[in-house]
C-alpha cells in the first residue's frame, strides 16, 4: 500500500512517517509539502491512502480536497487538521473525505481510525459525535444487529449507501456496479428519504448516532 502525506510542516511529516512505518501493509511512505507539490508527484496515481492538511500554504480549507478528489476519485483522503470546529468536519465528509484526524490525537487512535478506513469505514472524532464511537463500518448488506430503520432499505439501496458515505462519487458506483448514474441518484434520494437526512453527510452522522461499528482486526 502506498502512502502520500501532504503537510507544509517537515517536522510533523517525519514524526507521521515514523509512525505509519508501523502500520500493516505500508510498503511505501511518499511526502508533499504542498497542493501542488502532491499533484505533481508521480506517485499520485498509484497512491491507496492521501493523508492531507486542511490548511495548505497552496490550498486553505475545501479546496485541495476538492482538486485532489477530483484528480483521484477512487483514493481514499483523510483530513489530518488542529481544526475540530464540527462545521468544518462535516463540510470535509461531505466534500469527498474518508475521515477526519485531529491532529491532537494519540498515535494509537490514528492507527485505530486509519484501520476503521481502510477496512471500508469512515471516521468521524469523538468531539464530532459525543458518547457515539467514532468509527462506522459499511457492508453490502444489512446484518442481523443493524438498527430497525435500515431494515427498510433494500439490499440494493443500502450497499449504494454505504459506498456513498464512504466519499465514493455516484459515477465511481455506478460504473463499479454497472449501474446507470441516474439509478444511483436514485436509490441515494429514497435511502436519505427513509435515514430523515438529505444528503449524504447528513446519512454519515446518522449512521453515526446509531453506532454502527467496525471490526477493528481483519
Amino acid at each position: 500500500m502506498q502512502v502520500l502525506i501532504v503537510d507544509d510542516h517537515p517536522l510533523f511529516r517525519t514524526g507521521l512517517v515514523y509512525q505509519l512505518d508501523c502500520l500493516d501493509n505500508v510498503t511505501t511512505l511518499h511526502e508533499a509539502g504542498s497542493l501542488s507539490e502532491a499533484k505533481q508527484h508521480p506517485c499520485l496515481d498509484a497512491c491507496d491512502l492521501i493523508l492531507l492538511d486542511y490548511h495548505l500554504p497552496d490550498a486553505i480549507g475545501l479546496s485541495g480536497l476538492q482538486e485532489l478528489r477530483a484528480h483521484c476519485p477512487q483514493v481514499q483522503i483523510v483530513i489530518l487538521s488542529g481544526e475540530e470546529d464540527i462545521n468544518i468536519i462535516r463540510s470535509t465528509i461531505e466534500a469527498g473525505a474518508s475521515g477526519f484526524v485531529p491532529k491532537s490525537v494519540s498515535s494509537d487512535v490514528l492507527f485505530h481510525a486509519l484501520k476503521s478506513i481502510l477496512a471500508g469505514g469512515i471516521y468521524l472524532p469523538a468531539s464530532a459525535l459525543g458518547s457515539v464511537s467514532p468509527a462506522l463500518h459499511h457492508s453490502n448488506a444489512p446484518s442481523a444487529g443493524t438498527p430497525g430503520i435500515l431494515t427498510l432499505l433494500t439490499d440494493r439501496q443500502y450497499q449504494i449507501l454505504m459506498l456513498a458515505v464512504q466519499g465514493r462519487p455516484n459515477k465511481l458506483i455506478a460504473r463499479d456496479l454497472s449501474l446507470a448514474e441516474g439509478t444511483i441518484k436514485a436509490h441515494l434520494s429514497a435511502a436519505y428519504q427513509i435515514l430523515g437526512t438529505r444528503n449524504r453527510t447528513g446519512a454519515v452522522f446518522k449512521l453515526a448516532q446509531m453506532g454502527v461499528l467496525p471490526p477493528l482486526e481483519h
